[in-house]
């Protein structure tokens, strides 16, 4: 009996191991402004060609659970996106403020109504279309 519980813990013992080889290393690091070295908030971190992504945090940290050999794209409104190769050891990545001009966007006013736009078809053409004969033969009191 205590050799088949001797052999019970042994099993346990080893398919704990396995499972604690079998997963992935973490890549994690901090981003900041290449100006003025402030960590960078909701920078998006993910995998190229891949489903897996992060985004930092308020002090710009981020954790991956992937293995490396990868490339990490790295990119952020208002900055150069990066691309990089990933490595186990903490990652200092910095950003460089990017300005690109973007479409632009014009805006015109109307002094119709909204509320006339909406209905597609004006309520004085309808009553007096094909369908005025349906409307007088309803029993509503209000014609």
């Amino acid at each position: 009996m205590k050799l088949l519980y001797k052999l019970y813990i042994l099993t346990i013992l080893l398919l704990g191991s396995f499972f604690s080889l079998a997963q992935n290393p973490a890549i994690s690091g901090k981003v900041t402004d290449a100006e003025t070295k402030k960590p960078l908030t909701g920078v998006s971190i993910y995998v190229k060609g891949k489903i897996y992504g992060t985004v930092s945090d308020a002090q710009g940290n981020f954790n991956l659970n992937i293995s490396p050999p990868a490339t990490l794209v790295i990119s952020m409104i208002g900055y150069k996106r990066v691309e990089i190769a990933a490595s186990t050891s903490p990652m200092n990545l910095s950003m460089q403020p990017s300005s690109e001009e973007l479409d632009q966007v014009v805006i015109s006013a109307s002094r119709i109504e909204e509320n006339i736009l909406r209905s597609p078809v004006s309520i004085e053409k309808w009553i007096s279309g094909p369908f005025s004969k349906v409307l007088q033969r309803t029993t509503s009191t209000d014609w």
